[in-house]
């Protein structure tokens, strides 16, 4: 099939490799003309604009940076008129609400809109692993179920457009406590002098205390090695916001995600934007600070 993907950063980049492996034609464009060589390489053909990507294919995936980025690439005046009788897959990370908004342009021009998660990493992504959750109507779910398999065997649908994205969400703040939950024992263990694998033993092990990616959370806040980022800190704190907004919207009190979302923005405010997530220990526990 012919897909264009607009948006080749990390998970762009997996999600195009995935189907060149499959044997789909795909179409790519980036604003930023370098990250599309290596994949043009791999048999990616390159596209001069977003329109012309659009122009393209039947099928459009969306994986930009973020929401402003895909209004000002992708959802433009000149280019929304394209979507008609085509599909719009929205994998960039939004809000529920701009999920159902982007759904709501694209069925204008007379298009078709499936609202999808990606809850991987981008090396899993490659190697067809892929774990998603779609907001599509049941029968657009049942007809591009088939073609999402191709990208991994464990594709949901947890309702309608939008739903996909506030699950999303909900599971990136799930991602931030892990995180910060073990940063803040971590930085005790270390402080005290109390011996690392007791700390491993519980949060491996112990049901009480298991924290998912523990070890990998261990092993960079030990050595303060925290790149290359497998997820950047700078987009954590971006896609927190996301979940604070879905919150605000569905009436549940969010006052301690915002102030643990506030130690991320402390993190890019002290240069981390690009190193991983987990370099939020630098905030929570820092060298500088002596023992008391």
């Amino acid at each position: 099939m012919d897909i264009s993907v607009i948006g080749t950063g990390a998970m762009g980049t997996a999600v195009v490799e995935r189907l060149l492996d499959k044997g789909h034609r795909v179409i790519i464009f980036n604003r930023s003309p370098g990250r599309m060589a290596p994949l043009a390489e791999k048999g990616a053909e390159i596209a001069a604009s977003a329109r012309a990507a659009v122009e393209a294919a039947a099928l459009i995936i969306s994986l930009v940076v973020d929401a402003p980025a895909m209004e000002e690439s992708i959802l433009t005046d000149e280019i929304s008129p394209l979507f008609a009788d085509k599909v719009f897959m929205k994998m960039t990370t939004t809000n529920g609400r701009v999920a159902r908004e982007v759904a709501d342009g694209v069925a204008a021009a007379g298009g078709i809109c499936l609202d999808i998660a990606i809850l991987n990493f981008p090396d899993d992504v490659s190697a067809g692993k892929m774990h998603a959750m779609v907001g599509a109507s049941a029968a657009d779910f049942d007809k591009w179920a088939p073609l999402l398999g191709d990208l991994g065997p464990k594709i949901l649908r947890v309702g309608e457009v939008g739903t996909a994205s506030i699950a999303e969400n909900a599971m990136i703040q799930i991602m931030m406590f892990h995180v910060v939950a073990f940063a803040y024992g971590q930085a005790v263990f270390e402080r005290a002098d109390l011996p690392q694998d007791v700390l491993m033993e519980a949060t491996e092990k112990n049901p009480l205390f298991q924290i998912a990616l523990g070890e990998y959370f261990q092993g960079r806040m030990t050595k303060r090695d925290f790149t290359p980022p497998l997820y950047r800190l700078v987009k954590h704190r971006n896609d927190m916001q996301l979940t604070l907004d879905d919150m605000e919207d569905l009436g549940i009190m969010s006052d301690g995600v915002r102030a643990l979302r506030q130690l991320f923005v402390k993190a890019v405010e002290l240069g981390l934007s690009e190193n991983d997530y987990s370099a939020i220990y630098e905030v929570i526990c820092p060298l500088d600070r002596a023992k008391s």
